[in-house]
């Protein structure tokens, strides 16, 4: 008997100090200090039981959102990175694509993977251009297009859902 009277006055105790912390976060200094000289007298009024409950929904109410927000800028920073990371590996794969353009180039100074284009040199490369296409792994793909009588080396990198277009010609390179 005497611990659970004990265990209620310790609640009580709680209870208090988890009002008067809400009290004095959540109103302004003006309402904080009581107009009687007793805390107890001016806030445990019969009318201001159930504000202390109030408040704590509200403040878990806060902490909910702001960790709600928080996750949402989260997830789209790991998205926004993992795109940057595939747009790399494809880039590098072009990159790698336009070096072995040159050796095919230097071995046969004539070789060459597809006719001439005409129009949108990218939407050529991406859609109707031949190539010559290397799988390397599952995920990691390059074509290397060199047009007859064409100046350019296109170099093409695909990692998942990246593409990047790296264009060497008169010994510099675009990236397309």
């Amino acid at each position: 008997m005497n611990k659970i009277r004990g265990i209620k006055s310790k609640l009580r105790q709680l209870r208090l100090l988890v009002k008067r912390a809400v009290i004095s976060i959540l109103l302004p200094v003006k309402q904080v200090v009581p107009t009687c000289f007793s805390y107890e007298k001016c806030f445990l009024k019969k009318s201001n039981k159930g504000i202390s409950l109030i408040y704590i929904i509200f403040l878990i109410t806060i902490l909910f959102i702001m960790g709600t927000a928080i996750s949402g800028i989260v997830h789209a920073t790991a998205k926004s990175l993992n795109y940057d990371k595939e747009y790399i590996y494809a880039f590098y794969l072009a990159e790698g694509a336009v070096e072995y353009g040159k050796t095919k180039l230097h071995g046969n100074p004539s070789w060459y993977t597809d006719l001439p284009s005409y129009g949108n040199i990218i939407n050529w490369l991406k859609n109707e251009s031949k190539g010559l296409t290397q799988t390397i792994a599952s995920s990691y793909k390059f074509k290397v297009i060199k047009e007859y009588n064409g100046k350019a080396l296109y170099g093409m990198g695909f990692y998942n859902n990246s593409c990047a277009i790296i264009k060497y010609e008169d010994k510099f390179y675009e990236e397309l």
